[in-house]
């Protein structure tokens, strides 16, 4: 079975979330140190990613539509060729416009400690960037 596994990449972490292309429920599913070395992350996925026995049909990566070229935007661009080049699969920009904010409003209602809302903000944005994905792009 394929899987499309979800990105909501950050500049110290990014939260990751899957699903497999023949039900496409997202799932969190973890979340992994960048403190700027992109490098080691895209390792470190790829690691996870084949040790849990995932076979990636492709990765999406949530992409902020600014009308400028911010910081961010350049990031993530260097971090999705690293990608491509240690994963060897389409690599696709989702729009992750208002993730954050969505995400902040279901946490709040959730009553999580400090410690909890942090984690899970990473990986619920990326099951957010995965559900665009399915609703708009494929």
């Amino acid at each position: 079975m394929k899987y499309i596994l979800a990105i909501d990449f950050g500049l110290k972490k990014i939260g990751t979330a899957i699903a497999n292309t023949l039900d496409k429920y997202p799932s969190a599913f973890h979340v992994f140190e960048v403190k700027n070395n992109f490098k080691t992350a895209v390792n470190n996925l790829f690691l996870r990613i084949k040790n849990d026995g995932y076979e990636l049909e492709k990765i999406v990566i949530g992409f902020p539509k600014f009308h400028y070229y911010s910081d961010i935007q350049k990031a993530i661009k260097s971090f999705k060729q690293l990608l491509e080049k240690r994963f060897n699969l389409p690599i696709i920009l989702v729009d992750e416009s208002n993730t954050t904010s969505a995400v902040k409003d279901k946490l709040i209602t959730m009553d999580l400690k400090h410690k909890d809302f942090k984690k899970a903000k990473d990986t619920l944005a990326a099951v957010l960037i995965l559900e665009r994905f399915f609703q708009n792009y494929h």
